[in-house]
């Protein structure tokens, strides 16, 4: 074997990093492991969503017990709410029913691209809404 074909035969072969890179990220892959992980964070999501139903305005309301301004200090200096914007109750009660559409629709798997976006930014307005209720 001349040293052009022993390079032609390594530049074939993989190694096992590569070979195991290439296969996780460029070979098709079945879609159903993922699909059931994406409805079960739906599902759980609405879950626990429905526990903040009840004391929705209690906690997170204009005269609640975390006002917006009592909330700021805890977040992080990029951390923001789309739940400080709400400015009554009945503005709090439609953004957790948005909230829980989305989830609904993630759960689904309608739309999943937008519907994971907007689940994801909606969740995290919620944990910035009261982080001192999601850590330490």
């Amino acid at each position: 074997m001349t040293g052009h074909d022993r390079a032609a035969v390594s530049a074939n072969s993989s190694s096992g990093f590569e070979a195991t890179w290439n296969r996780f990220w460029f070979e098709p892959a079945d879609p159903r492991p993922l699909a059931v992980v994406r409805m079960l964070t739906g599902a759980l999501a609405v879950a626990l969503l429905s526990s903040y139903t009840a004391d929705l305005a209690a906690w997170f309301g204009p005269q609640g017990m975390i006002p917006a301004d009592a909330a700021a200090p805890w977040r992080s200096p990029f951390g923001w709410s789309l739940f400080d914007f709400a400015s009554s109750p009945d503005m709090l009660r439609l953004l957790l029913a948005a909230m829980g559409i989305v989830l609904a629709l993630l759960a689904v798997g309608l739309a999943t691209p937008l519907v994971s976006l907007a689940a994801a930014i909606l969740w995290a307005s919620l944990l910035h809404r009261g982080p001192m209720l999601v850590g330490p």
